[in-house]
């Protein structure tokens, strides 16, 4: 029962994001009369680039913290100094 507020949230972001893809599809086949499929490979594209986004910020956090632990050990402080939190 505590998932079902997420499973709602997620529902409609996904509909979301296929509300964007027709009205693309529409608008473009509405004033050109021509149905072009470009948006499927352009939403892969972005979903790929986010993909890619997701994994470098999750490195450099990895990083840091790697980073963090080597000057706590160094300098002898707690946790609170060198991670700032």
């Amino acid at each position: 029962m505590n998932q079902l507020p997420a499973v709602i949230i997620d529902g409609i972001l996904y509909a979301s994001w296929m509300f964007i893809i027709a009205v693309g599809l529409t608008l473009v086949y509405g004033v050109m009369k021509i149905l072009n499929v470009a948006h499927g490979s352009l939403y892969a594209l972005g979903a790929y680039a986010l993909a890619l986004l997701i994994g470098a910020v999750w490195i450099w956090r990895w990083v840091w913290q790697m980073r963090t632990r080597r000057l706590r050990r160094r300098n002898g402080r707690e946790a609170w100094v060198a991670s700032g939190g």
